[in-house]
């Protein structure tokens, strides 16, 4: 009789530079002060040399817009270009298509305090093959 060991789903990825695959894009609700927020929560699976038992899962949340300045659309340019918004104009735009999508990935934390593990404060997504890819440091 045969079993699968699967992969443990981990969100602790170390600060770096990694590859990741693109997971997708969901609403999230939360309340924040008082009061129910919604956001967008994207989530990519990153590669992590030094983890390869795990499953390494990188998410941040936005506010669910694509306007002009927003974080969402920033993150999106980096990643899709800058011609990209050109391109949809007029359009709607499911993030999910882009689902299974090779991504480069910069990961730095913020250790708050209160919590044992630090979070992904900052999250840069870029095209594939556009940074030197490693550990920044040890956790």
């Amino acid at each position: 009789m045969e079993f699968e060991v699967e992969k443990e789903n981990t969100f602790h990825c170390p600060e770096g530079n990694f590859r990741a695959v693109f997971k997708g894009i969901r609403s999230d609700t939360k309340f924040k002060d008082g009061k129910l927020q919604e956001s967008a929560r994207i989530t990519l699976e990153a590669k992590v040399p030094s983890m390869r038992d795990k499953t390494v899962l990188v998410a941040r949340s936005f506010e669910p817009t694509v306007a002009p300045g927003s974080a969402l659309r920033e993150m999106l340019e980096s990643w899709q270009g800058k011609e990209y918004f050109a391109r949809k104009a007029g359009t709607k735009i499911n993030l999910n298509d882009q689902i299974d999508q090779e991504v480069d990935i910069v990961v730095q934390h913020h250790h708050n305090p209160g919590y044992r593990k630090p979070y992904c404060r900052r999250l840069v997504m870029l095209p594939p093959g556009s940074l030197t890819l490693g550990e920044h440091g040890q956790n």
